[in-house]
């Protein structure tokens, strides 16, 4: 009699699909859930490795680009940041990677940059006064550079294909410097007289 009682038989067929149907709501669940960290732990191995290699590209940049123009023509500055430092030693006869050749031009990775806002004095100088001031000039300016991470704003090339350049180092605007020690000249837009170096 108990087995045939229809509430009981009710009772055990609802219980039976509630069972059946609570497995497959889980098992849906479950799923979605997997399917979602998977995605999430994706985008996030994605966006972690973006933002390494940017880290790895402004921690050792190794090029720097400028504009092919100049003076008025250029519109703005050509912007290079962050070179790492590096020793910066007068520059011997051999091949020029990082040194200074005298109080206006030096080469960064192979590259001669001419540091756009001033004049020096000239090391074959136009008198023994201007010939010891370049030196007292180079020495400056190795000084300034060496060891020293640097920034460029390149100003487009000379008449001699060299990097026309504003200079900087966490010290300052190194041709402000320059001219702050004594040691060159505002660069007016042209070469400084014979005077400026050799009179007095």
């Amino acid at each position: 009699m108990r087995n045939s009682d229809p509430d009981l038989l009710l009772a055990v067929e609802t219980y039976g699909r509630g069972a059946r149907f609570f497995s497959a709501r889980s098992l849906v669940a479950f799923v979605g859930l997997f399917v979602f960290a998977l995605i999430g732990a994706v985008t996030w191995f994605l966006l972690d490795r973006e933002e390494t290699d940017a880290v790895v590209f402004k921690a050792k940049p190794e090029t720097f680009f400028t504009s092919s123009l100049s003076g008025d023509i250029a519109q703005g500055y050509d912007f290079y940041e962050g070179l790492e430092s590096r020793p910066m030693p007068i520059c011997g006869s051999g091949a020029n990677e990082n040194c200074v050749v005298d109080g206006e031009v030096f080469w960064l990775n192979g590259e001669q940059i001419r540091i756009a806002n001033i004049d020096a004095p000239q090391l074959e100088g136009r008198c023994l006064s201007e010939t010891a001031r370049a030196r007292e000039a180079r020495a400056t300016l190795q000084q300034l550079l060496d060891n020293q991470p640097i920034e460029l704003r390149g100003k487009g090339r000379d008449a001699f294909g060299r990097v026309l350049a504003e200079v900087r180092i966490p010290d300052g605007d190194v041709g402000r410097k320059m001219v702050r020690f004594n040691v060159a000249a505002t660069w007016k837009g042209r070469e400084e007289p014979v005077e400026t170096w050799c009179g007095g």
